[in-house]
């Protein structure tokens, strides 16, 4: 009888131990999908600027690919019906290439995200310092995860 009652301790106390287990979900991912925006700047092929915009903290991390911009002075995203700069971003250097993180307004970052027809990546050099130096509007791609 001893030996009953002390299986059917040790049953009911695995029982207890491994319910939990089996019963818990794995909690979601730490991570959530964010919007990646592009533009050809009209190189010939070789000019693109690539970004994930983080809409939740108004961070924009880009890479700027121009090898066939000559001596580029600057750099930004401009809205495309006043061309006003609205980000200034890194100018690439003799290499052709930029890339950075740059803050922006949570606002302006949803706006780029919901509407980025509206914006363009401008290159800015001494023969061209309003942007036309190489240009490119924005498109808007399916997001990344970022954790």
């Amino acid at each position: 009888m001893h030996s009953s009652v002390r299986f059917a301790a040790i049953a009911f106390g695995i029982a207890t131990l491994a319910a939990p287990a089996f019963a818990q979900t794995p909690p979601p991912p730490p991570w959530r999908p964010y919007p990646v925006l592009g533009a050809d700047l009209g190189l010939g092929g070789t000019g693109s600027f690539s970004a994930v915009d983080n809409t939740d903290t108004g961070q924009l991390c880009y890479m700027i690919f121009a090898a066939g911009a000559q001596n580029v002075t600057g750099a930004s995203i401009r809205d495309a019906k006043s061309n006003a700069p609205v980000v200034t971003l890194q100018a690439p250097g003799a290499g052709g290439t930029s890339g950075a993180c740059a803050n922006v307004d949570q606002g302006l970052a949803k706006m780029l995200a919901d509407n980025p027809g509206n914006y363009y990546v401008a290159l800015d050099s001494a023969a061209y310092p309003n942007g036309v130096a190489a240009s490119g509007a924005l498109t808007s791609a399916l997001g990344v995860a970022i954790g």
